[in-house]
């Protein structure tokens, strides 16, 4: 019996209340439908739609090996990398569920806690005579602030193990970009683990850099791999003008063009608000370009109602919204109130059904707000799903590039420039110059 088209794993919703967006959109991927054929075509330019078979089977294999030997021989595994990665491992961790103590090693990421001089003092002293492996997320260049992490923390391992017990537990993963570091540290005999494509930081979750934390946090990352797969898969043989990771790109670009040039991504959830700032960091563009591109911005729980609540307050926004979201877990029964807590009827419901109640009424304080709000579901919560929306949000941030903005994976930022001196004072010549902190 002959199959059919694979199914995507991610579906879009449009809000009702838009009655024309669809049409638009539709009317949107008719005008661009030779340029969808070419992205979409056998010999396609756009490296995001070959992301996810990048990777060989074996390539996963031998990465899943060396997170399982690093947990086995360490008390501590320490990342260190650019911001851009280290949020998207991190990231990519907390989406697929914090892995409890008692189970493997301590993690850190140096970047994002342990960076600043007090503190990376401190961790130096705990480490002590700990067992202690190191990882390194490698993009275009460390700043100098990250190579001399490296420097300090590879010498307390060569201390503490030796040079050679070092050269096994020392990985660099990259992200997509060779680098010197990677070609240097291979001619060392030190581990590398490289990724084939040329990939700018936003679409690092599913390279190395991405999965070797997390595989060293206990995640499998052949599960991962397989949903990014088998959504690259559905899209094959296709109307790309069906598509829906082309339907959410054009739907973005057509509200930002009426004006709405502000995203707010919001989920329910510590794995789903985990994705949702994933999805902050690969969606996020350049504003320049023949068209506005919107700006996503992450609903995070955890703001204080103050910073976020005057945005839906202050009147018609410019802006929409995209919610996350999965099928109703059922999840542990709430049992009935003792502690006048304030809330009767909650043991009526699971927490799975609370769960998604909240998140219902967030979104509906945006729809009467006045924003547009757009739905991606996935199938489940599950690995697969959550690497099948992994790559459905490459393919959409791909496209927007694509129709908004060319140069976006290519422009060098303000800091950046500043660094190297490109009409600033360069912060080499501040490194050569100590005597200025005399001042």
């Amino acid at each position: 019996m002959a199959r059919g088209p694979r199914r995507s794993l991610v579906t879009l919703q449009f809000d009702p209340a838009e009655e024309d967006l669809p049409d638009q959109v539709q009317a949107e991927a008719s005008e661009r439908g030779a340029e969808l054929e070419r992205l979409f075509g056998r010999r396609s330019p756009a490296s995001w739609l070959g992301l996810p078979f990048a990777m060989r089977d074996g390539d996963v294999a031998r990465l899943h090996e060396m997170a399982l030997e690093l947990r086995a021989n360490s008390d501590a595994i320490l990342v260190l990398g650019p911001p851009g990665l280290e949020a998207a491992a991190h990231s990519l961790i907390r989406m697929m569920g914090p892995v409890l103590p008692e189970v493997g090693p301590r993690m850190e990421f140096i970047g994002r806690d342990w960076s600043g001089t007090q503190r990376l003092t401190r961790l130096l002293e705990w480490l002590g005579e700990r067992r202690v492996s190191l990882v390194a997320l490698v993009s275009e260049r460390f700043s100098p602030l990250e190579s001399a992490c490296l420097r300090i923390l590879h010498e307390h391992v060569l201390r503490r193990h030796g040079p050679a017990e070092t050269g096994r537990r020392l990985v660099l993963a990259g992200s997509g970009t060779p680098t010197p570091m990677s070609r240097q540290a291979r001619q060392s005999g030190l581990r590398v683990l490289d990724h084939p494509l040329p990939l700018p930081e936003p679409y690092s979750t599913l390279t190395p850099a991405g999965l070797l934390p997390a595989a060293l946090a206990g995640v499998d990352p052949t599960g991962l791999l397989e949903g990014a797969r088998s959504q690259a898969r559905s899209m094959e043989e296709q109307d790309p003008a069906d598509l829906p990771a082309v339907r959410y790109a054009l739907a973005r670009l057509l509200l930002a063009q009426k004006g709405r040039n502000l995203e707010f991504l919001g989920a329910q959830g510590p794995t789903l608000t985990g994705l949702m700032e994933e999805a902050e960091r690969i969606l996020a563009l350049p504003m320049e370009g023949k068209r506005r591109v919107p700006l996503p911005m992450a609903w995070r729980p955890e703001t204080s109602p103050s910073r976020r609540e005057p945005w839906l307050e202050g009147g018609p926004l410019g802006a929409f919204g995209t919610w996350f979201s999965v099928p109703a877990q059922i999840g542990p029964a709430i049992p009935a109130d003792i502690l006048q807590d304030g809330w009767p009827g909650l043991e009526e419901l699971s927490f799975g059904q609370l769960e998604q109640r909240q998140a219902q009424a967030e979104a509906a304080g945006w729809r009467h707000a006045g924003l547009p709000v757009l739905e991606l579901r996935l199938a489940r919560l599950d690995a697969l799903s959550v690497g099948a929306m992994l790559c459905f949000l490459q393919v959409a941030r791909g496209l927007c590039a694509a129709f908004h903005a060319p140069e976006a994976d290519t422009k060098v930022a303000l800091s950046v420039r500043h660094e190297h001196g490109r009409g600033l004072p360069t912060l080499g010549e501040a490194i050569r110059s100590p005597q200025g902190d005399e001042d």
